[in-house]
């Protein structure tokens, strides 16, 4: 019996062997690729409930912990991650596109009043969006290359845009002043100063708002 059905199939083969052929190669692919298409998904699964984890609160969540907000099993997060970093890496990446895409870009024309108040508001959201996941990063990213070239990102699209945005005030200084004036207004709108003034400070979003635009008008005025 399972000669003439070895027989049967070859003679099949004889008589459309392009299809047969196609037949078994797009098979293994097709395998393949819906092994991958798995694989994504719990990679993204895993990655955002790690983000979830921080922005509930949890600074220092478990495998576990993760794995409960993936929907996906402790075995699972370290098959796919097998080492923090890559984890951190990855979060890094979900974070920083969702964060560039919620952004606005401020105008740069307008009287240099208009222009403070839509910057801080603009960090101000971003500050206050990125919180939950900043203070859980903070305690790694001295040992997490991934965290500190990260946040190293967001300082930089940060110095950029205050360079944009206030480039008719620093056009006045030369060299070395206009950088240092580009640091202090960054450190000024970071979100590490935001922290302390929310947190610490004890003030309310519209009222750290306000000693922002203070404090940016003092850089800019000073200079």
């Amino acid at each position: 019996m399972m000669m003439s059905e070895s027989a049967e199939s070859s003679g099949e083969a004889g008589r459309g062997s392009s299809v047969g052929v196609g037949a078994f190669i797009d098979q293994p692919r097709v395998i393949h690729d819906g092994r991958h298409a798995r694989a994504e998904r719990t990679q993204k699964a895993v990655t955002q409930g790690m983000i979830d984890c921080l922005e509930a609160g949890d600074v220092h969540p478990t495998a576990r912990h993760v794995a409960e907000r993936a929907g996906v099993s402790v075995r699972a997060v370290f098959r796919h991650f097998d080492h923090l970093e890559t984890l951190f890496a990855a979060v890094c990446e979900l974070q920083y596109g969702r964060v560039l895409r919620s952004l606005r870009r401020v105008k740069v024309t307008g009287t240099l009043a208009d222009r403070v108040v839509a910057f801080v508001v603009q960090q101000a959201r971003l500050n206050e969006r990125i919180s939950p996941v900043r203070r859980g990063a903070q305690r790694y990213e001295p040992v997490s290359p991934a965290i500190a070239r990260c946040n190293e990102r967001l300082r930089q699209r940060d110095r950029d845009e205050i360079a944009r945005i206030f480039e008719a005030e620093l056009s006045s200084l030369s060299g070395n002043d206009r950088r240092e004036a580009i640091r202090a207004l960054a450190a000024t709108s970071s979100w590490s100063h935001w922290e302390e003034l929310r947190r610490h400070e004890h003030l309310a979003a519209p009222r750290a708002r306000k000693v922002l635009e203070r404090e940016i008008r003092a850089v800019l005025s000073a200079d």
